[in-house]
């Protein structure tokens, strides 16, 4: 059976094609047409990420109705195909690295069919789960029932499938404290609450993993988060500027990088071809360095996701940390920052200063060795070119040239 061929489309593409038959153009109109017929025929798989899902929302809530628009669009066109969280996706690239026999192979690794676009909280769970337990015990404490009675509750919170009577009046009480909570957190789906599912978990008929599934539904459909973003806009603002106030932080980091270059050159009595060498030289090793530093620190925020695998966090981090490996998008991602870095520090009248966009596209591209076809634009798709000019083979430098770029991959698949 033929593999389907994989594409990643840039942000801009969501908006532009999600826009009303009326103000589209007409060769938009067809070729969003064309991929959803792709789709539905099992030719094609459109993944998102959480890039996307950072991008397409906005700062101010009068720009919902377009974001519902570009979610929408996410949720028809990509069917729950997703590529993995940034930080999880760099973490398993180090697991599958040294740990190639434990791990799923290149890239599935690096996938989701199941909307999984956000982290894993299973941790912080548990901590959830266990404050409420305590609760239910002290509530048996302050009943004044005596110490065996109340530890032979506490061992069997259910019996015969059924919740224990003496614990209804309780874990209801918690059960509604608990879901209003969770609202404040996550989009929570219709089945979350006709099924009882914190009452369930709690008392232990459903497991924390199926907890979790049924908790994370309403997470998964971009068009039903967006929507909850916006109905909670004020409290919900962090859960999406992670990654704008991220390309903040990069900026000013990189800003002090080039003040930093601009007073060695001008404090040099060097040839200029022996300085601009020393420099390049300089940023190269800042790149091992950033990966020695930070992926350990990624893989120690991933425990949860590497306890399938069994594989110790400490152990894949101290690895990390020593040794030179290949992470396909990790390194792509650590180039493109250094290349443009190197751009940025470069004589004055040629500079281009970092924009907080260029930096997710950085993120966007960490995902391009794992589709077939990868919409970058202008800026980034030149970089691309710089640094891996065979990944650049991939790229697809302009919307209107995706149907091409579709139909000889289909043709090359054949």
């Amino acid at each position: 059976m033929r593999r389907p061929v994989q594409i990643y489309l840039d942000s801009s593409d969501y908006s532009d094609l999600s826009k009303p038959d009326a103000g589209l153009d007409p060769q938009l109109k067809r070729l969003r047409e064309y991929l959803f017929a792709l789709k539905e025929s099992g030719a094609i798989e459109i993944r998102f990420s959480a890039a996307h899902i950072s991008e397409i929302t906005h700062l101010e809530f009068r720009y919902k109705p377009l974001a519902m628009q570009r979610a929408a669009l996410i949720s028809g066109l990509c069917g729950g195909k997703v590529l993995r969280w940034a930080p999880e996706l760099f973490a398993m690239e180090a697991a599958a690295a040294f740990y190639p026999k434990k791990v799923q192979s290149f890239p599935l690794y690096g996938q989701s069919d199941a909307g999984r676009w956000f982290p894993h909280f299973h941790d912080s769970l548990e901590t959830t789960k266990n404050i409420l337990r305590e609760q239910i015990r002290e509530a048996l404490r302050e009943k004044g029932l005596p110490r065996d009675r109340r530890r032979e509750i506490e061992r069997t919170f259910i019996r015969a499938g059924r919740l224990r009577p003496e614990l209804i009046p309780f874990v209801k009480r918690f059960q509604q404290t608990t879901t209003a909570q969770l609202e404040a957190m996550y989009p929570l789906s219709d089945s979350f609450y006709r099924d009882e599912m914190v009452l369930k978990w709690v008392t232990g008929e459903v497991s924390s993993k199926d907890f979790e599934t049924e908790l994370f539904k309403g997470v998964s459909d971009p068009k039903n988060f967006t929507g909850w973003y916006f109905d909670r806009f004020s409290e919900a603002k962090p859960s999406i500027f992670w990654l704008r106030d991220l390309s903040k932080e990069v900026a000013q980091i990189l800003g002090t990088m080039v003040d930093k270059a601009d007073e060695i050159r001008a404090s040099s009595i060097l040839p200029s071809a022996i300085l601009e060498r020393i420099l390049r030289e300089g940023l190269e090793e800042q790149r091992i360095t950033v990966k020695r530093r930070l992926m350990p620190k990624l893989i120690e925020m991933s425990p949860e996701l590497l306890a399938p695998y069994q594989i110790s966090p400490s152990k894949l981090a101290k690895r990390a940390a020593t040794s030179e490996y290949v992470a396909p998008g990790f390194d792509l991602f650590l180039d493109l920052w250094i290349e443009h870095a190197w751009t940025s520090t470069a004589s004055i009248e040629s500079r281009r200063r970092l924009k907080d966009s260029d930096f997710i596209d950085f993120v966007h591209s960490a995902n391009l060795p794992y589709v077939d076809l990868f919409r970058a634009d202008g800026y980034c798709a030149n970089l691309i070119r710089s640094v891996a000019p065979e990944l650049a083979k991939r790229v697809v430098p302009k919307l209107g040239q995706l149907e091409r770029a579709i139909n000889n991959a289909l043709d090359g698949s054949s």
